[in-house]
């Protein structure tokens, strides 16, 4: 979906910060935008929006070590009750297209 607007991803990038080891789903790159992306899959749990949280806060901190400009954003598989966490997208891969085409 990134390539196809433009972008130029790469999947499952591994990146170490000493020797604390990072892995990033997509870096996906267009001009001086840099998405990094952590896809996830939750069960229909009633914990599911605990969960979102807990994630959006680790993914913060995975993006800073890697770009002071990275642009973090959680993709799931289906649509959750937020759409946004601390300043972060959460964006059902169904309307990822949508997202990318609007920023």
């Amino acid at each position: 979906i990134f390539e196809e607007n433009g972008f130029k991803a790469k999947v499952n990038v591994v990146k170490m910060f000493g020797k604390k080891r990072r892995q990033y789903d997509v870096l996906a790159e267009k001009g001086n935008k840099l998405y990094v992306v952590d896809c996830k899959k939750w069960s229909g749990s009633r914990y599911r929006l605990s969960a979102i949280k807990t994630a959006v806060k680790k993914h913060k901190e995975r993006c800073t070590r890697l770009n002071e400009t990275a642009i973090p954003l959680i993709v799931t598989l289906i649509e959750e009750e937020i759409q946004t966490y601390e300043a972060v997208p959460i964006v059902p891969i169904n309307k990822l297209n949508v997202f990318l085409r609007e920023e």
